[in-house]
């Protein structure tokens, strides 16, 4: 995981924390199989080494379910099922395009499962899902199915973000291409040396020009990870803006602020992560329980003497 994959939880921690509202969160280790050319062993341990680094953001597990496909189909797959029914395969292909096996041409209906699943088990509530700009599709197509009556939930609602950029300038940061990011489990030399070396600058090509003309903090790299996430005062954040357009303030200053911030960062949850114990004993704390399982598949149709067992 980088960076930007680890931020949405982060933010959805603030959001219980401030709030105290549910959190759910679906780990989909079987669109991972159906998407990448990774054998199930690697996907498997691919799964345990993310939900290290989500356990280490600690999320209250008395307000918290994580959810593993695999490991949840006792109610994942029913509910999908159940789902899979209100989808047509025309919609499945307008939406996404062709896709390239039958996995993800069911995988929207888990996904539906996903963010219904909250409201399944707790009672028709509003569901407010965050996410980047590409996965908005998943909501829409969620959203007509909410739309039937017979389940009695509310349309999730999405809150969108753009993407963290690349540490080479405008453009999605990710773990799959040639491009640098920041690993979550990079260290203080790698994350300074990934800065320095990779990050696109606003800046002008030499100190002369910077002083005289001035740079763009809107395309800096450095700049951007500050104003997102990294700098918590909006004064502080704004002073650089001024200066680095002024040229007072240089691109390599701006890069040193950053990487100290996010090794700051990338220190305090990689302590986190080493403190937690074995995986299957922190994670039981955050399961469904049985009673959440045959709730959540009753109120999809269901009936009580179904055959599906924990």
């Amino acid at each position: 995981m980088h960076i930007g994959h680890i931020f949405p939880f982060y933010f959805a921690k603030y959001l219980q924390d401030q709030t105290g509202t549910l959190v759910y969160i679906p780990f989909s280790d079987d669109e991972k199989y159906f998407l990448k050319d990774k054998s199930l062993d690697e996907i498997s341990e691919y799964t345990r080494e993310n939900l290290l680094d989500l356990l280490a953001v600690e999320f209250d597990p008395k307000r918290t379910r994580i959810v593993v496909d695999t490991a949840d189909a006792d109610v994942v797959y029913p509910l999908a099922t159940a789902f899979a029914k209100e989808v047509t395969q025309a919609t499945v292909d307008a939406t996404y395009g062709e896709p390239k096996n039958i996995g993800l041409s069911f995988y929207p209906a888990v996904q539906a499962t996903h963010l219904l699943l909250p409201q399944l088990v707790e009672g028709r509530h509003p569901t407010l899902v965050p996410i980047a700009v590409d996965q908005d599709p998943h909501v829409r197509v969620c959203r007509d199915i909410a739309a039937k009556e017979r389940y009695d939930v509310a349309k999730p609602g999405a809150l969108l973000s753009k993407f963290l950029p690349s540490l080479e300038g405008p453009g999605k940061m990710s773990s799959s291409d040639d491009a640098p990011s920041i690993l979550l489990s990079d260290d203080r030399e790698t994350v300074f040396d990934k800065i320095r070396t990779h990050a696109y600058s606003g800046g002008q090509t030499s100190l002369e020009e910077h002083r005289e003309q001035g740079g763009n903090p809107e395309v800096d790299v450095s700049y951007q990870f500050l104003y997102y996430f990294f700098e918590e005062s909006d004064e502080q954040v704004e002073r650089f803006a001024r200066e680095y357009r002024k040229g007072s303030l240089l691109s390599g200053e701006l890069k040193e602020m950053a990487a100290k911030k996010i090794t700051n960062f990338l220190e305090v949850h990689q302590e986190r992560r080493r403190s937690l114990g074995s995986l299957e004993d922190e994670l039981e704390q955050f399961r469904l329980t049985e009673d959440e399982r045959q709730v959540a598949r009753r109120r999809a149709g269901y009936p009580e003497s179904s055959l599906v067992q924990k």
